[in-house]
């Protein structure tokens, strides 16, 4: 589901910045790239990590793999007007010829490998934001982020507890997390218990 998610925002992507390009907006399509590869590199990247390593299975992991690459390769086409030496140089570790010479990337060829998914960005969006509440609870702790989470109570919307369950596995990996605790009492609030500690409760998700 995180596959998709990022794949249908990635389509969205081309299609916004191929469209302010045309426009001669040169500066929009920098700060949608910019603000998509971000996103990318703190969260996605992060989120299918253990995924892509083959934790899940052979499965999991070429999903995960085949998204990465289509992504990468989109988001170095994009930059490339840019970022024109840096571009050309990563290109060149795993992609013949110049990423110059390359055709522009286009909504389709991102839509082949997923379409569009608007509950599947959905998921995204939430896996994400807890991500981010999880991180902030382990700097709020004065902990790493590599800290183990022993049990995450979750409070929030029951729409929103059936979203994060989709992304739980790639979730709990990145996070390390044992054990989730789905409330959907719709508070928002995040409770989270350290392998070696005792509860703690914080701020909302």
């Amino acid at each position: 589901v995180l596959d998709r998610g990022m794949l249908s925002h990635l389509a969205t992507l081309v299609a916004d910045s191929t469209r302010a390009l045309d426009d001669y907006d040169y500066t929009r399509a920098l700060m949608n790239t910019e603000s998509f590869f971000w996103e990318f590199c703190d969260d996605y990247v992060e989120l299918v990590k253990a995924r892509r390593y083959g934790d899940f299975g052979p499965e999991a992991a070429g999903s995960a793999a085949t998204s990465v690459e289509t992504a990468l390769s989109v988001m170095l086409r994009l930059l490339a007007p840019y970022l024109p030496f840096v571009t050309d140089e990563v290109w060149s570790w795993w992609k013949p010829g110049s990423v110059h010479v390359a055709a522009w990337p286009t909504e389709a060829e991102v839509q082949e490998v997923s379409g569009r998914d608007a509950a599947a960005e959905s998921v995204l969006v939430a896996v994400r934001n807890l991500l981010a509440a999880l991180r902030k609870k382990k700097s709020e702790a004065k902990r790493p982020m590599k800290a183990k989470i022993a049990r995450a109570t979750v409070h929030q919307d029951a729409v929103v507890i059936e979203r994060l369950k989709l992304g739980e596995r790639d979730l709990a990996a990145a996070a390390g997390v044992a054990e989730f605790v789905w409330v959907p009492d719709g508070v928002e609030h995040l409770e989270v218990e350290f392998a070696d500690d005792a509860p703690l409760s914080g701020a909302p998700v």
